[in-house]
């Protein structure tokens, strides 16, 4: 099960209980983010990314109703990989919103199971190429098997 850590600027991270944590360096929080998928390797995969901030940390998701707390909690992208239509158009909805951006990798009708990245306009250009990338690289070695 996922933990959600929810995290507010100048007043610190909470668990989902809403326990603060200790932390040493409160800035260490430069790049957070959502990993919503069933699919355990992509997340992982994604989790270990270097986003260029040396002190990134990567908080766990959980699930897509819970992105509009996340996003006003200070995330600053979230990804949804193979989730369903509905889940996906109501936190892309709010989020466009709230002024983030949201990006479709693909709409896969047939399975009603949507890809996207919804993230803040300022790490955009950090994080889509890479993002996009390593979904494209693992997706191109599990069609290999």
């Amino acid at each position: 099960m996922n933990k959600i850590y929810y995290g507010f600027k100048g007043k610190g991270v909470f668990d989902e209980k809403g326990k603060k944590l200790n932390l040493v360096n409160s800035l260490s929080f430069k790049i957070k983010l959502s990993v919503d998928t069933p699919d355990r390797k992509l997340r992982k995969l994604i989790w270990e990314m270097d986003f260029g901030t040396k002190s990134s940390v990567m908080s766990t998701g959980s699930y897509v109703f819970n992105g509009y707390n996340m996003l006003r909690g200070g995330y600053d992208f979230m990804l949804a990989y193979k989730l369903e239509l509905y889940d996906v158009d109501a936190i892309s909805f709010l989020a466009k919103e709230m002024g983030h951006k949201v990006v479709y990798f693909s709409r896969n009708d047939l399975e009603g199971l949507y890809k996207v990245l919804i993230c803040k306009p300022s790490v955009y250009d950090k994080v889509f190429d890479k993002i996009s990338e390593c979904i494209k690289n693992y997706e191109g070695k599990k069609n290999e098997k």
